[in-house]
């Protein structure tokens, strides 16, 4: 439910959010969770400055039973940038840990410190599992994708999601019955598996999207790193549109059967395709229609 808009911004509530807090004060634990929902707010908050302090756009911050979520819609395009973006919300909830630790340690008597500091610790290096959609698995993917391209970056970090995500769910069901009510791990687990297929297709999006806007990007600088890459002729453009990166601006070689060069396009010519809907045709004939006559 959307509360506030402003520009490109928004505001949504989700229609649950009231039932946690009343179950929260009703189960003794309130004091509890407004700790857990301040520490999120300041993680999200911190992902929403850096954004926008590095020229990014911040879509919306949606407001869930158990936490915040802000919606980055145009990451800055340098790889630091991402970075920075994507480790301020950990970065912040060290910060606070180390806050709430030192309070605690002049005033004995703030009992719920401790908590506190745990808190922001556990959220600080659970964000920053190698796994979508922490922290930690968007920068393990701008890292991959600077040396392997963006969607081979994409399918390693989905299958080390899926990995991550079963190894909690598996710690989960043995703390359980380790400790008779204690399903923590169990529930992030699922939760994260719930997201895995959703983080697909953003992501799959996403790298179509960065493609796209790199040509805006160019006619700016003026200037755009090249990277060269060899195919053969037989192979459609869809397959090798998943060997391009957003960094760079790609030639492609066609090669035949004999490794002989039949010509060459370039990363427009592929995406030109794509966006004619002509994803299953070879680099061969994308070669041979685009050849002056």
């Amino acid at each position: 439910m959307e509360v506030l808009r402003s520009g490109g911004f928004c505001v949504n509530i989700d229609v649950l959010f009231p039932v946690i807090p009343a179950i929260m004060v009703f189960s003794g634990f309130f004091t509890e969770y407004v700790i857990v929902l301040v520490s999120i707010l300041f993680h999200e908050l911190a992902h929403i400055i850096t954004a926008l302090a590095l020229k990014g756009k911040v879509r919306s911050l949606d407001v869930l039973p158990l936490g915040f979520k802000a919606a980055i819609s145009d990451m800055p395009e340098k790889r630091l940038a991402g970075i920075a973006v994507y480790s301020s919300g950990p970065f912040v909830n060290v910060l606070l840990c180390i806050l709430f630790f030192s309070l605690r340690t002049f005033n004995t008597g703030l009992s719920y410190l401790n908590l506190a500091a745990s808190v922001n610790i556990y959220l600080a290096v659970f964000n920053l599992l190698p796994a979508l959609p922490l922290d930690g698995g968007q920068i393990m993917n701008l890292l991959l994708a600077d040396r392997v391209g963006f969607f081979s970056a994409g399918k390693i970090i989905r299958n080390l999601s899926f990995i991550v995500s079963a190894l909690l769910i598996a710690s989960g069901i043995v703390q359980s019955f380790g400790s008779g009510n204690n399903f923590g791990l169990l529930l992030i687990g699922i939760y994260m598996l719930f997201n895995f297929k959703r983080s697909k297709g953003e992501a799959a999006l996403m790298n179509i999207t960065l493609l796209l806007k790199k040509r805006s990007l160019m006619l700016d600088k003026g200037v755009y790193p090249v990277r060269h890459i060899a195919a053969m002729g037989s192979r459609r453009v869809g397959e090798v549109l998943k060997h391009m990166d957003f960094n760079k601006f790609h030639i492609v070689y066609i090669m035949d059967s004999h490794m002989k060069l039949i010509g060459m396009v370039t990363e427009q010519d592929v995406l030109d395709s794509m966006l004619e809907r002509k994803p299953d045709i070879t680099l061969e004939q994308l070669f041979r229609h685009n050849a002056p006559e």
